[in-house]
């Protein structure tokens, strides 16, 4: 069995109270040095602040954006939270499979 695990984020729309939560990441990461070669970079960067999160000290961790699941032939995924019917509509070609935590549960 494959210790890699891959994960699947989409982004929730930000609320309308107060400051976009885009401009408090970047007052943030530029009072904390970060710097940005460019203005692809720096839009960009609350995207790549989330998904360097998910990531860090890992790995096993597979990253991937939730459109290219589509055009991945024969993949096998697990669904850990969500609704599996339509995550299968989504996947046409995907195999699912059960979660190792269900798996060892039934006896």
């Amino acid at each position: 069995m494959s210790a890699n695990v891959k994960k699947v984020v989409r982004p929730r729309s930000a609320s309308s109270s107060g400051p976009p939560r885009s401009q408090l990441r970047m007052e943030r990461a530029c009072s904390s040095g970060r710097r940005f070669r460019n203005v692809v970079d720096e839009v960009s960067w609350p995207r790549t602040e989330v998904l360097l999160l998910l990531k860090i000290r890992s790995r096993t961790i597979s990253l991937c954006e939730w459109g290219s699941l589509k055009n991945m032939p024969e993949l096998r995924y697990c669904v850990l939270v969500g609704n599996k019917l339509r995550i299968a509509e989504f996947i046409k070609d995907g195999r699912p499979v059960e979660s190792p935590a269900a798996a060892e549960a039934d006896p």
